[in-house]
């Protein structure tokens, strides 16, 4: 045990819903003391478990998120590793000095002065006076907030008291770390500042508890990731692996789709008796060709419904061609979730296999390049046309075929985020920047 920093075994925790009948005497007495530990004495509809049989380990110097819909425990959890709540059932071993950032400004009294709320947080914490004095430089320092740390924070706006809680938090010289959406919270510029502090604890084998609803801040930030539904754990694994899959479940992406089952009846007809039929009957205008199948490709390879900014996306598409020299060739469009057209991707590989088309099954992939799309989710719309200088003729279309979500860099990677939280746009091209001093 000596190389963790947290042991959780078989935590529960159920909450009331609504007002209960209170009892008197003896009863009302240990009934009052169930509820202050969180005991209830049975499972009704009036009771709700927020966390049910969650058992984890962290070792020291890891950077562990939780992610989950609203309501998934993930705050009651750090609130128990907090001793802010009690379990109702299992329990939660801590070694090192825990702080904890739950909310923005929590425990700061708000007719006390910035500086006197520093040294109020700091005892909270088990420091001293003197070993308090010794860290405001850096607290005060960090928080940017010198004109104002003698001011009552009832004055500070909401940005300035999380660049104030944050400071003191990181400042305490924790050994475990809980935050939660904290990161989200103030500026742009303070909030990459806040990362690059966190950074900078956990060399320092000191362990940091993250919840967050923004899959890219978990990536970004942690190397380890719990998905947690109801109160259950879901999953437990790597941080791209487990927001990956949180992130497809929850937004229903379709990484495939397949239009023409393996035993259908028109696939086991053969093409050339497809092609014979049409020939009696007459070459018709279209179709000519037909969709089989298509696909999100990982740069891998492999298939995959979420992609990095720092990777290539790859679209396959799977087609039957049923004419000789039909000239066809397919396309994709790229939709954003706001319904906007990011681009169209045109044929342009001109002397391919398909410039002279047999009646033959064939694959085809569009390589989006990296760090050309912007975060976010995109649709797939792709078809089979014969392009000309006239009217261009569509054999065969699905419309939003397929969805994908491309996330963020982890932290310290190359992206065109830049210092900002958010970049606007549909694209989001990381761009060579030349930089001259020009001197009159």
């Amino acid at each position: 045990m000596e190389d963790y920093a947290i042991s959780v075994h078989g935590l529960s925790k159920r909450y009331s819903l609504g007002q209960k009948k209170r009892r008197h005497g003896a009863k009302g007495m240990l009934q009052g003391l169930s509820e202050l530990f969180g005991r209830a004495p049975q499972d009704d509809h009036s009771t709700i478990w927020a966390l049910k049989d969650v058992s984890f380990e962290v070792k020291k110097g890891e950077r562990l998120g939780f992610v989950g819909k609203n309501g998934a425990g993930k705050s009651t959890l750090l609130k128990i590793l907090s001793r802010v709540a009690y379990p109702t059932a299992g329990e939660a071993r801590i070694h090192g000095r825990v702080t904890s950032l739950l909310e923005v400004g929590t425990g700061f009294l708000n007719h006390l002065t910035g500086r006197q709320n520093i040294y109020l947080n700091a005892s909270f914490h088990g420091l001293s006076k003197k070993e308090t004095e010794q860290r405001i430089p850096d607290i005060v320092e960090f928080s940017e907030l010198e004109r104002f740390i003698d001011t009552p924070i009832k004055f500070y706006s909401s940005g300035m008291r999380a660049r104030l809680a944050f400071s003191v938090a990181a400042h305490l010289d924790p050994d475990i770390l809980l935050l939660d959406e904290v990161l989200s919270v103030g500026d742009m510029a303070f909030a990459q500042k806040c990362l690059q502090r966190v950074d900078d604890l956990t060399k320092g084998e000191r362990t940091i508890l993250f919840v967050s609803h923004s899959m890219d801040s978990v990536r970004r930030f942690c190397t380890r990731c719990i998905w947690l539904d109801c109160g259950h754990v879901v999953m437990d694994g790597p941080a791209d692996k487990v927001t990956d899959a949180f992130t497809s479940d929850s937004m229903t992406l379709r990484a495939h789709q397949k239009w023409v089952a393996d035993d259908a009846p028109e696939t086991i007809k053969s093409l050339l008796d497809i092609r014979e039929e049409n020939t009696v009957n007459g070459l018709p205008e279209s179709p000519h060709a037909r969709l089989i199948s298509a696909t999100v490709l990982a740069q891998d390879g492999r298939q995959t419904s979420t992609v990095c900014v720092t990777d290539e996306i790859r679209l396959e598409v799977v087609f039957e061609v049923f004419f000789e020299k039909a000239n066809i060739v397919p396309y994709f469009r790229i939709i954003t979730e706001q319904d906007v057209l990011a681009f169209n991707a045109v044929y342009t590989n001109l002397g391919s296999v398909l410039s002279d088309c047999s009646a033959l099954r064939y694959r085809s992939v569009a390589i989006i390049p990296s760090h050309l799309l912007n975060t976010g989710r995109y649709f797939v719309t792709v078809g089979l046309c014969t392009p000309s200088s006239g009217k261009v003729i569509r054999h065969d279309e699905s419309q939003r075929a397929l969805s994908f979500y491309l996330h963020e860099a982890p932290y310290g990677s190359a992206s065109a985020l830049g210092p900002y939280k958010k970049v606007p746009g549909a694209i989001r091209p990381l761009l060579k920047w030349e930089d001259e001093i020009l001197i009159d």
